[in-house]
């Protein structure tokens, strides 16, 4: 073989690998009731892109998005084990989640969001465009 022919093939490799790396997370785990409804509003028309919602989504008092989130059927209940089991390629986590949680999420290999601004509008307004980014949200 040549080694502009093995070369091409590399570079053929390599940009397929690039291209998988920068493609939209299509397997999404929330785990806070305020990312959970950010992402159903984002993904309202490929809800599939969403593995599991906390459960918090589920209840009326405290979720604005209760009929949406029937679109979803996973739901994250805090476990590590549980989370690991969706095999998510995305996981938006806040920073009053779990420590445990926290710790094995930043040590672990899957690609991990961490919102950390709650405050005010600017806060709400903020996680909104750091969730959008993270999910591609642009394309859809």
């Amino acid at each position: 073989m040549s080694r502009l022919f093995i070369a091409i093939i590399i570079w053929s490799w390599v940009g397929g690998i690039c291209a998988a790396a920068n493609a939209p997370p299509q397997k999404i785990v929330s785990t806070s009731l305020a990312s959970d409804e950010i992402l159903l509003e984002l993904l309202a028309h490929s809800p599939q892109r969403i593995a599991a919602l906390s459960y918090m989504i589920d209840d009326p008092q405290w979720s604005n998005a209760v009929a949406a989130a029937r679109a979803v059927r996973g739901r994250f209940r805090g476990s590590v084990e549980q989370l690991v089991a969706f095999k998510p390629d995305l996981v938006i986590a806040a920073q009053f989640n779990s420590p445990d949680l926290i710790k094995m999420l930043k040590d672990g290999k899957r690609p991990v969001l961490l919102l950390d601004n709650f405050v005010g509008l600017a806060g709400i307004l903020g996680n909104i465009r750091t969730i959008g980014s993270a999910i591609d949200a642009n394309a859809q």
